[in-house]
């Protein structure tokens, strides 16, 4: 389910943990703890599924742009972060671990793309015994 409000994820260690300001996007909330995506016009959002947009990291702040594309900037990083699971058939499990998931909203991430209707997050880096995931955003 979409982010509501900030969530604080836990980050694994230092890899490729990397801080980055981007332009965010027109009329858009972006919550602190949630995906990133930056979409065809190289502005920033909160992730959702669809096939065209790219995941870059997990927000660090909570903000909203009711101005133009670009008129606030917000902070982003990579690295390695805890993510939901996804549910049914889309479920990652610890055999899983390195292969690429994608993008179901700005806390999920999924094992399949949904036939082409979703798009890459990441690399699972872990599943934890709560079943949440570790999900490696580069930048």
């Amino acid at each position: 389910m979409a982010l509501t409000k900030a969530r604080t994820p836990s980050r694994r260690g230092d890899v490729d943990f990397f801080v980055q300001e981007v332009p965010m996007a027109t009329g858009v909330t972006i919550y602190a703890g949630g995906i990133v995506d930056k979409n065809a016009a190289g502005f920033y959002k909160a992730a959702a599924t669809n096939a065209t947009d790219t995941a870059q990291g997990v927000a660090l702040q909570t903000k909203t742009n009711s101005g133009a594309n670009g008129a606030l900037f917000i902070e982003i990083a990579y690295g390695v972060w805890n993510m939901r699971n996804s549910t049914a058939g889309d479920v990652i499990a610890a055999k899983d671990i390195g292969v690429t998931v994608f993008v179901v909203d700005d806390e999920t991430v999924a094992l399949t793309s949904n036939s082409s209707a979703r798009h890459a997050a990441g690399e699972v880096w872990d599943v934890r015994p709560d079943g949440s995931v570790d999900v490696h955003f580069k930048p």
